[in-house]
């Protein structure tokens, strides 16, 4: 299960994105991406189901600054941690280890 994991969260679109064309803006840093998943956690600690959560993600100005494909990731990273597929720490440190990040000892 972790090595899917790290499949769908960091290699597929870091490889996808080696095949198109920089985008203008920097793109989802890992550290966004763990704000939003621990955003989510927090938000279904208080209740709050996933496809509310999901509907977060939704705002017209989030859309428009992520390319589809940050903004996929950043869905299936708050839906992964969201059912506790993935924990923060494990989001963080295979995001890390996509972009040749390492980890802080």
């Amino acid at each position: 299960m972790r090595w899917m994991t790290f499949l769908l969260l960091c290699v597929l679109p870091v490889a996808l994105r080696a095949q198109t064309p920089p985008a203008q803006s920097p793109g989802l840093s890992c550290e966004q991406m763990v704000a939003a998943a621990q955003a989510g956690i927090d938000q279904r600690n208080q209740g709050a189901s996933l496809s509310r959560v999901l509907a977060e993600l939704e705002r017209p100005e989030l859309r428009e600054r992520l390319s589809a494909e940050d903004y996929a990731l950043l869905r299936r990273a708050v839906q992964m941690s969201y059912t506790s597929e993935i924990s923060i720490h494990e989001l963080a440190e295979t995001c890390n280890a996509s972009r040749g990040v390492k980890p802080k000892r």
